[in-house]
């Protein structure tokens, strides 16, 4: 599920678009997907965790 920000107030662009922005994120966790592959490291612990953060910033541009 994303979880999404509300929208920021229109502004105009240095070229006169009208647009607004936003983000939605999730997190997935990488052994659901088959992808299992790690390596120990020589102070302990893992390489690469099981948690997946993933970001999406958006920007939307008005039509004229």
């Amino acid at each position: 599920m994303l979880e999404v920000e509300e929208p920021s107030a229109p502004s105009t662009d240095p070229f006169g678009n009208v647009r607004v922005g936003t983000t939605a994120t999730t997190k997935i966790k990488r052994d659901e997907f088959g992808i299992l592959w790690n390596a120990a490291l020589e102070a302990g612990g893992v390489l690469v965790g099981n948690d997946v953060k993933i970001t999406i910033d958006v920007s939307l541009i008005k039509q004229k």
